[in-house]
Protein backbone atom coordinates (compact mmCIF):
# COMPACT_ATOMS: atom_id res chain seq x y z
CA UNK A 1 0.00 0.00 0.00
CA UNK A 2 1.26 3.48 -0.82
CA UNK A 3 0.72 4.91 2.66
CA UNK A 4 2.18 8.23 3.79
CA UNK A 5 3.88 8.10 7.15
CA UNK A 6 2.85 10.83 9.60
CA UNK A 7 4.48 10.86 13.01
CA UNK A 8 6.03 13.12 15.58
CA UNK A 9 9.61 14.17 15.01
CA UNK A 10 11.71 12.08 17.37
CA UNK A 11 15.44 11.53 17.15
CA UNK A 12 16.86 8.33 15.71
CA UNK A 13 19.89 8.53 18.00
CA UNK A 14 20.30 5.70 20.46
CA UNK A 15 21.69 5.63 23.99
CA UNK A 16 24.23 2.92 24.72
CA UNK A 17 22.72 0.06 26.72
CA UNK A 18 24.00 -0.69 30.19
CA UNK A 19 21.90 -3.05 32.31
CA UNK A 20 18.76 -4.67 30.97
CA UNK A 21 15.36 -4.85 32.67
CA UNK A 22 12.83 -7.16 31.01
CA UNK A 23 9.14 -6.27 31.12
CA UNK A 24 6.76 -8.90 29.77
CA UNK A 25 3.33 -7.96 28.43
CA UNK A 26 0.94 -10.88 28.05
CA UNK A 27 -2.70 -11.05 27.01
CA UNK A 28 -5.43 -12.82 28.95
CA UNK A 29 -7.59 -13.69 25.95
CA UNK A 30 -6.90 -13.54 22.23
CA UNK A 31 -7.05 -9.98 20.96
CA UNK A 32 -6.93 -8.57 24.49
CA UNK A 33 -4.79 -5.64 23.32
CA UNK A 34 -1.36 -6.89 24.31
CA UNK A 35 0.42 -5.30 21.33
CA UNK A 36 -1.38 -1.99 21.84
CA UNK A 37 -0.22 -1.92 25.48
CA UNK A 38 3.34 -3.11 24.80
CA UNK A 39 3.97 -0.62 21.97
CA UNK A 40 2.46 2.17 24.07
CA UNK A 41 4.75 1.38 26.98
CA UNK A 42 7.80 1.25 24.71
CA UNK A 43 6.85 4.59 23.15
CA UNK A 44 6.16 6.35 26.44
CA UNK A 45 9.21 4.96 28.22
CA UNK A 46 11.43 6.01 25.33
CA UNK A 47 10.24 9.59 25.73
CA UNK A 48 10.40 9.70 29.52
CA UNK A 49 13.58 7.93 30.58
CA UNK A 50 17.24 8.47 29.83
CA UNK A 51 17.45 4.80 28.98
CA UNK A 52 17.48 2.85 25.72
CA UNK A 53 14.30 0.92 25.00
CA UNK A 54 13.91 -2.33 23.09
CA UNK A 55 10.81 -4.15 21.83
CA UNK A 56 10.71 -7.86 20.98
CA UNK A 57 7.83 -9.80 19.46
CA UNK A 58 7.37 -13.12 21.27
CA UNK A 59 3.62 -13.48 20.86
CA UNK A 60 3.38 -17.08 19.68
CA UNK A 61 1.85 -16.18 16.31
CA UNK A 62 5.07 -14.85 14.80
CA UNK A 63 3.19 -13.28 11.92
CA UNK A 64 4.26 -9.94 10.48
CA UNK A 65 1.17 -7.99 11.51
CA UNK A 66 3.12 -5.82 13.97
CA UNK A 67 5.60 -4.93 11.22
CA UNK A 68 2.74 -3.95 8.91
CA UNK A 69 0.66 -2.19 11.57
CA UNK A 70 3.54 0.13 12.51
CA UNK A 71 4.53 0.79 8.90
CA UNK A 72 8.10 -0.45 9.32
CA UNK A 73 8.54 -0.55 5.55
CA UNK A 74 8.06 3.23 5.53
CA UNK A 75 10.08 3.87 8.69
CA UNK A 76 13.06 1.93 7.32
CA UNK A 77 12.62 2.83 3.64
CA UNK A 78 16.22 4.07 3.38
CA UNK A 79 17.71 1.81 6.05
CA UNK A 80 18.20 -1.91 6.57
CA UNK A 81 15.75 -3.68 8.87
CA UNK A 82 17.61 -6.55 10.53
CA UNK A 83 15.99 -9.98 10.99
CA UNK A 84 16.68 -10.73 14.69
CA UNK A 85 15.01 -14.14 14.46
CA UNK A 86 17.29 -15.33 11.69
CA UNK A 87 20.31 -14.16 13.67
CA UNK A 88 19.07 -16.03 16.76
CA UNK A 89 18.40 -19.25 14.82
CA UNK A 90 21.85 -19.15 13.18
CA UNK A 91 23.56 -18.46 16.53
CA UNK A 92 25.06 -15.22 15.26
CA UNK A 93 25.91 -12.26 17.51
CA UNK A 94 22.81 -10.36 18.69
CA UNK A 95 24.43 -7.73 20.92
CA UNK A 96 24.94 -4.47 19.07
CA UNK A 97 22.38 -5.27 16.35
CA UNK A 98 19.83 -2.45 16.08
CA UNK A 99 16.63 -1.47 14.28
CA UNK A 100 16.25 1.99 15.80
CA UNK A 101 13.19 4.15 15.28
CA UNK A 102 11.63 6.60 17.77
CA UNK A 103 14.34 5.71 20.31
CA UNK A 104 13.25 2.05 20.24
CA UNK A 105 15.23 -0.98 19.07
CA UNK A 106 12.62 -3.11 17.24
CA UNK A 107 12.92 -6.91 17.03
CA UNK A 108 9.80 -7.92 15.11
CA UNK A 109 9.00 -10.44 12.41
CA UNK A 110 9.52 -9.44 8.78
CA UNK A 111 7.00 -10.19 6.01
CA UNK A 112 7.61 -13.52 4.28
CA UNK A 113 9.19 -15.13 7.33
CA UNK A 114 7.41 -17.17 9.96
CA UNK A 115 10.13 -18.29 12.34
CA UNK A 116 8.91 -19.65 15.65
CA UNK A 117 11.97 -19.50 17.91
CA UNK A 118 12.79 -22.40 20.13
CA UNK A 119 12.91 -21.73 23.85
CA UNK A 120 16.68 -21.31 23.64
CA UNK A 121 16.42 -18.87 20.71
CA UNK A 122 13.70 -16.82 22.43
CA UNK A 123 15.76 -16.58 25.61
CA UNK A 124 18.85 -15.60 23.59
CA UNK A 125 16.85 -12.74 22.07
CA UNK A 126 15.54 -11.59 25.45
CA UNK A 127 18.97 -11.67 27.07
CA UNK A 128 21.02 -10.18 24.23
CA UNK A 129 18.99 -7.48 22.45
CA UNK A 130 20.79 -4.17 22.96
CA UNK A 131 18.80 -1.92 25.28
CA UNK A 132 18.42 -0.96 28.93
CA UNK A 133 14.71 -1.78 29.16
CA UNK A 134 13.20 -4.50 26.97
CA UNK A 135 9.44 -4.64 26.38
CA UNK A 136 8.49 -8.22 25.46
CA UNK A 137 5.19 -8.67 23.62
CA UNK A 138 4.27 -12.17 24.83
CA UNK A 139 0.78 -12.16 23.35
CA UNK A 140 -1.69 -14.83 24.41
CA UNK A 141 -1.18 -18.55 23.86
CA UNK A 142 -3.30 -21.66 23.36
CA UNK A 143 -1.47 -24.69 24.69
CA UNK A 144 -1.43 -27.88 22.65
CA UNK A 145 1.07 -29.87 24.70
CA UNK A 146 2.93 -29.84 28.00
CA UNK A 147 6.25 -28.88 26.39
CA UNK A 148 4.66 -25.79 24.83
CA UNK A 149 3.18 -24.85 28.22
CA UNK A 150 6.53 -25.32 29.99
CA UNK A 151 8.35 -23.22 27.37
CA UNK A 152 5.87 -20.41 27.89
CA UNK A 153 6.30 -20.59 31.68
CA UNK A 154 10.10 -20.46 31.32
CA UNK A 155 9.94 -17.37 29.13
CA UNK A 156 7.58 -15.59 31.51
CA UNK A 157 9.74 -16.58 34.48
CA UNK A 158 12.69 -14.75 32.87
CA UNK A 159 10.83 -11.40 33.09
CA UNK A 160 11.62 -8.85 35.80
CA UNK A 161 8.02 -7.60 35.74
CA UNK A 162 4.84 -8.79 34.06
CA UNK A 163 1.92 -6.77 32.74
CA UNK A 164 -1.27 -8.74 32.07
CA UNK A 165 -3.76 -7.24 29.61
CA UNK A 166 -7.27 -8.61 30.14
CA UNK A 167 -10.19 -8.56 27.73
CA UNK A 168 -13.27 -8.67 30.03
CA UNK A 169 -15.43 -10.42 27.42
CA UNK A 170 -16.57 -13.70 29.12
CA UNK A 171 -15.77 -15.86 26.08
CA UNK A 172 -12.23 -14.46 26.01
CA UNK A 173 -11.73 -14.99 29.74
CA UNK A 174 -13.03 -18.55 29.74
CA UNK A 175 -10.71 -19.42 26.86
CA UNK A 176 -7.67 -17.97 28.62
CA UNK A 177 -7.77 -19.63 32.03
CA UNK A 178 -4.35 -21.26 31.46
CA UNK A 179 -2.82 -17.84 30.88
CA UNK A 180 -4.53 -16.45 33.95
CA UNK A 181 -3.18 -19.37 36.00
CA UNK A 182 0.40 -18.74 34.80
CA UNK A 183 0.17 -15.03 35.60
CA UNK A 184 -1.17 -15.67 39.10
CA UNK A 185 1.54 -18.24 39.81
CA UNK A 186 4.17 -15.73 38.69
CA UNK A 187 2.59 -13.10 40.94
CA UNK A 188 2.67 -15.43 43.95
CA UNK A 189 6.40 -16.01 43.44
CA UNK A 190 7.49 -12.51 42.47
CA UNK A 191 4.65 -10.10 43.42
CA UNK A 192 5.53 -8.19 40.29
CA UNK A 193 2.37 -8.37 38.16
CA UNK A 194 0.43 -5.32 36.98
CA UNK A 195 -3.11 -6.05 35.79
CA UNK A 196 -4.73 -3.96 33.04
CA UNK A 197 -8.41 -4.29 32.12
CA UNK A 198 -8.65 -3.24 28.49
CA UNK A 199 -11.86 -2.31 26.61
CA UNK A 200 -13.49 -1.34 29.91
CA UNK A 201 -17.15 -0.38 29.37
CA UNK A 202 -20.53 -0.18 31.11
CA UNK A 203 -21.73 -3.42 29.52
CA UNK A 204 -19.57 -5.38 31.96
CA UNK A 205 -21.07 -7.07 34.99
CA UNK A 206 -18.36 -5.78 37.31
CA UNK A 207 -19.31 -7.92 40.30
CA UNK A 208 -19.14 -11.10 38.24
CA UNK A 209 -15.91 -10.00 36.50
CA UNK A 210 -14.00 -9.33 39.72
CA UNK A 211 -15.39 -12.49 41.30
CA UNK A 212 -13.96 -14.49 38.39
CA UNK A 213 -10.59 -12.73 38.15
CA UNK A 214 -9.82 -12.29 41.86
CA UNK A 215 -7.14 -9.68 41.22
CA UNK A 216 -6.25 -6.51 43.11
CA UNK A 217 -6.12 -2.90 41.90
CA UNK A 218 -6.26 -3.36 38.10
CA UNK A 219 -5.53 -0.44 35.80
CA UNK A 220 -8.33 0.32 33.34
CA UNK A 221 -8.31 1.32 29.68
CA UNK A 222 -11.74 2.30 28.34
CA UNK A 223 -13.18 1.07 25.06
CA UNK A 224 -11.66 3.24 22.32
CA UNK A 225 -13.31 3.90 18.99
CA UNK A 226 -11.77 1.46 16.49
CA UNK A 227 -11.63 4.21 13.86
CA UNK A 228 -8.66 5.75 15.67
CA UNK A 229 -6.68 2.51 15.34
CA UNK A 230 -7.48 2.39 11.62
CA UNK A 231 -6.26 5.97 11.33
CA UNK A 232 -3.03 5.10 13.19
CA UNK A 233 -2.25 2.24 10.80
CA UNK A 234 -3.04 4.25 7.67
CA UNK A 235 -0.62 6.91 8.91
CA UNK A 236 2.03 4.43 10.16
CA UNK A 237 1.68 5.72 13.71
CA UNK A 238 2.16 3.94 17.01
CA UNK A 239 -1.45 4.07 18.29
CA UNK A 240 -0.64 5.81 21.60
CA UNK A 241 0.94 8.68 19.65
CA UNK A 242 -2.53 9.55 18.31
CA UNK A 243 -4.12 12.31 20.39
CA UNK A 244 -7.56 10.71 20.11
CA UNK A 245 -6.16 7.56 21.75
CA UNK A 246 -3.73 9.09 24.24
CA UNK A 247 -6.43 11.41 25.60
CA UNK A 248 -8.44 8.34 26.58
CA UNK A 249 -5.74 6.25 28.22
CA UNK A 250 -2.43 8.08 28.72
CA UNK A 251 -3.21 8.49 32.44
CA UNK A 252 -3.47 4.69 32.75
CA UNK A 253 -0.08 4.26 31.13
CA UNK A 254 1.49 6.91 33.34
CA UNK A 255 0.12 5.07 36.39
CA UNK A 256 1.48 1.80 35.02
CA UNK A 257 4.89 3.33 34.44
CA UNK A 258 4.87 4.67 37.99
CA UNK A 259 4.32 1.12 39.22
CA UNK A 260 7.19 -0.03 37.03
CA UNK A 261 9.57 2.61 38.36
CA UNK A 262 10.36 0.51 41.42
CA UNK A 263 11.44 -2.34 39.16
CA UNK A 264 13.36 -0.04 36.84
CA UNK A 265 15.23 1.78 39.61
CA UNK A 266 15.73 -0.98 42.20
CA UNK A 267 16.85 -4.00 40.17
Amino acid sequence: MNRIIKREERHLDYIKAEEKIKIGVMGIGRGAGCTFVSTALAYMLSGELKKSIGFVQLDGRYSHDIYDALGMDKRFAMREFVDFYKIASELERIRGVKNIDEYINWAIVLPGTYPKPTQAEALRLVENISCSILICDLGSEIYRNKEHFNTRCELIASMDALICVIDPMPSKLLGAQDELFIAKQYNIKRNNVIWILNKYNDGINFKELYSFLRIKNPQKIPCIDARHFYCAEYNCRIPISMREISDKCSSTFFDTIEKLHKVITDL
